[in-house]
């Protein structure tokens, strides 16, 4: 079997001569931080046959990757000798500027692999570097300091003039994916042209924010080096145009994105001066300096650039040559959707992503960086958890002073922990949450579909048939209602710190989704846990309107008799039919009072701050089916104690879910429902008019689960009554987890904890007719 790797055993002698990815990332080295990757291009195309190579060195690599492409191609503009013909300078130095469009596709193809590699696998932090060398360029005396890993292509010609930094790395060959006809080629004639302009301009500018350098930044910048043969000016936009910027304090100060600015063009072209200025308005020195001939835009700065021009025609200057970037606008034709998305999301300069990044930075909360950066280890079979709030936004004012309470944790000897037993567990994720996402609101507003791509991988998981890793989690579940300190807060273990708990959504002026987060001390597994329904209190409303909305068949409206208001009207009602129109009914589930948006919303939060970490979800009651439900969006393991059956709210939202496997008639999705059956509500059965259900507003009809499902039998085991009163987390923790015998089950073997399984033959509300009413029946 071949791996994608080879060692180069002059560099490194310990190896064999091939090298799996994983034996690659765990070695004695202590993993990779700093990596740089050569290539060797022959043609000025993306090179599709190095795809697999990029993505394994970001995988690699935790804090900052070069890509360095090498080509006769990339030859530097140079000064025409007065005995050189036109045509033989452009054969031995090719023309910049006709070049533009062909390595505008280089540059892009490259990032958009690399940077979507990193995000997949959560190395939102990774800062990648392209850099475009002529075959017979030296390197700088200092390139390479600080780098702990060099990978090549294998079967590219060797690299000349490397700096002893270069040469004294260990070095791994990487196999391409296709060793092409074009790979092999060692040189491409240049083909000289009649065209008449310049093959680069001596002085180019640009401007822009340029905060928190990103792709869409080095693209823009790397394109005005590429065209210029003797300096570049950059204008960063001033502090003072930035006041009134959106979430402007968590933007770079100037000092650091022009010192950023500049680090980055002297890594790409260290041939060229720069000139990095501040931009106090539109134009800057282009409006004023006779030495400019080329401004650099993109296509959502285009029209500043006739700005420009007018500005200098009124100082008697020529107009400038505008070449435009337009990989990187809303409007190009040259990505696919993807990808420009992809672009489009890191161009965003004062996003979550640097808030949060800020904000954890400023904590300097242990764990955090090394969840950003670390690689994830061998899935563990039990791991000990810690209560944990990882940030708050906004800040509490008093959060350095809380800030002990988040960073000094006791020692294992200190203090014992919890041990949950883990198993292996596959998840079926979406390939692009962003696609996820497309396809679930094409589908809800326009009735289309849109197919999903799907990953199946292997998680460490809750293990659902041990008894105490089920009542642990339960007790978590019960303290989603409360604060640490409160007479129905559950003691994790005898020596639990409760002073170090930070719930979410449990400020005054908050009055909808809380909970709280439990991690392991190695971040290796986060759980989410989130409230349920409580009947008095600030979130009693906006519970009580998910609820209905969620698992009511339609609108709440339980018969004609119903005295309570409803909470939507997409019903038609009558003594013969029962109609309910789906398009009303799903346009009701779309506003900011629905809790899974918000849950979606955190747990896109979580997987961005512990990007490596297993997240669990649990929940009870309306917690446990919005547990259900994000687990089922995002692929990951949810236990779900008492909650009505969220199948049908599944449709409603009209959640894309991963196609059946085989012969099975439901989804593969990671939720494990946990209920006994002296509780009407999870069975469907607290309904009509004189139930205790729909005396206090409430309509819970819906009984069919998505996952699978973990029955007790209390009724014939303990005797108990059927009663909503069961329904409360404390009598499953007490009276069902915490019950030390053994339970029936369908196979006659008793055991521990009662078999999973599938709700194959469920039916929701099959007494009401389903459709597109509205515009035709008048009563609707």
């Amino acid at each position: 079997m071949n791996h994608p790797f080879a060692i180069n055993e002059c560099s490194v002698n310990l190896w064999e001569s091939f090298v799996p990815l994983g034996l690659l990332a765990s070695s004695s080295m202590g993993g990779i931080n700093r990596a740089v990757l050569f290539a060797h291009l022959p043609v000025l195309e993306p090179p599709h046959h190095l795809g697999s190579p990029i993505s394994s060195v970001v995988a690699l690599t935790r804090e900052s990757l070069v890509i360095v492409f090498l080509s006769h191609l990339f030859r530097l503009p140079q000064t025409a000798d007065s005995d050189t013909s036109q045509g033989q300078q452009q054969q031995l130095f090719p023309n910049r500027v006709h070049q533009w469009d062909d390595v505008q596709r280089l540059l892009t193809y490259v990032y958009v692999k690399a940077t979507k590699a990193a995000q997949d696998l959560g190395k939102v932090l990774l800062d990648i570097s392209v850099v475009l060398k002529d075959v017979s360029d030296g390197f700088s005396t200092d390139f390479g300091h600080g780098m702990d890993m060099c990978f090549q292509i294998q079967g590219d010609p060797p690299i000349l003039y490397l700096p002893e930094s270069i040469e004294a790395l260990p070095t791994v060959f990487i196999i391409p994916d296709i060793i092409t006809e074009a790979h092999h080629q060692r040189s491409v004639p240049v083909i000289a042209s009649c065209d008449a302009s310049p093959s680069s301009y001596p002085v180019v500018a640009l401007g822009g924010t340029f905060d928190h350098l990103h792709a869409g930044h080095k693209i823009l910048l790397s394109m005005a080096a590429w065209i210029a043969s003797s300096k570049v000016v950059v204008g960063v936009t001033d502090d003072d145009l930035l006041k009134n910027k959106s979430n402007k304090h968590v933007l770079e100060s100037m000092t650091v994105r022009m010192e950023r600015t500049r680090s980055f063009l002297q890594l790409f072209r260290p041939d060229l001066e720069y000139q990095i200025v501040p931009l106090r308005d539109v134009c800057g020195p282009t409006g004023w300096d006779p030495n400019i001939q080329a401004l650099v835009v993109s296509m959502e700065t285009l029209p500043g650039a006739a700005a420009v021009d007018k500005k200098r025609a009124t100082e008697s200057l020529p107009p400038l040559r505008t070449f435009v970037i337009d990989v990187i606008s809303s409007d190009s034709e040259k990505l696919d959707h993807e990808d420009m998305e992809m672009l489009k999301q890191t161009k965003l300069s004062n996003g979550s992503m640097h808030y949060l990044y800020h904000i954890l930075s400023a904590l300097h909360i242990p764990g955090i960086t090394s969840a950003i950066t670390v690689e994830p280890t061998a899935v563990p079979n039990s791991v000990n958890v810690d209560l944990h709030y990882p940030f708050h936004l906004p800040l509490p004012a008093d959060a350095h002073d809380q800030l002990p309470l988040l960073v000094n944790y006791a020692s294992p000897s200190e203090t014992p922990a919890i041990s949950l037993k883990t198993r292996p567990t596959t998840v079926y994720r979406p390939k692009s949450l962003d696609a996820h996402e497309r396809a679930r609101l094409r589908s809800l507003h326009h009735g289309e579909t849109e197919p999903i791509e799907w990953e199946e991988m292997t998680v460490s998981g809750p293990d659902v048939e041990d008894r105490h890793t089920l009542s642990q989690l339960a007790r978590m579940t019960a303290n989603a209602y409360q604060l640490p300190g409160h007479k129905n807060w559950y003691e994790l273990d005898a020596s639990w710190n409760v002073n170090a708990s930070f719930p979410f959504g449990w400020d005054n002026d908050e009055d909808g989704f809380r909970g709280h987060v439990f991690r392991s001390r190695d971040n290796s597994t986060i759980v989410l846990s989130i409230k349920g329904t409580t009947l008095q209190g600030p979130t009693s409303k906006k519970d009580k309107l998910n609820d209905n909305l969620l698992f009511s068949c339609c609108c709440a409206r339980v018969d004609f008799s119903w005295v309570f208001s409803t909470v939507c009207d997409c019903y038609s009602w009558s003594a013969l039919h029962r109609k309910c129109d789906d398009t009303c009914l799903s346009a009701a589930l779309v506003q900011d009072s629905l809790f899974y948006s918000t849950g979606v919303k955190l747990v896109n939060d979580l997987r961005f701050l512990y990007p490596f970490s297993n997240i669990w979800l649990v929940g009870h009651s309306l917690g446990g089916s919005l547990a259900s439900l994000l687990g089922s969006t995002f692929g990951l393991p949810a236990v779900a104690f008492e909650a009505p059956g969220e199948r049908m709210a599944a449709n409603r939202l009209h959640l894309p879910l991963p196609p059946p496997i085989g012969n099975a008639s439901l989804p593969p999705v990671p939720i494990t429902h946990v209920y006994h059956n002296a509780d009407p509500i999870p069975q469907g059965t607290c309904t009509g008019v004189a139930s205790a259900c729909a005396q206090a507003g409430y309509a819970l009809e819906t009984r069919c689960h998505l996952g699978k499902s973990i029955v007790y039998d209390t009724v014939q085991k303990l005797g108990w009554h059927v009663d909503v009163r069961k329904h409360v987390i404390k009598e499953v923790i007490l009276g069902v987890l915490d019950f030390e015998e053994d339970w029936p089950n369908e196979d006659g073997i008793d055991r521990a904890v009662p078999m999973a399984r599938e709700e194959e033959d469920c039916v929701d509300c099959f007494k009401w007719e389903f459709g597109h009413f509205k515009d035709k029946d008048p009563d609707i």
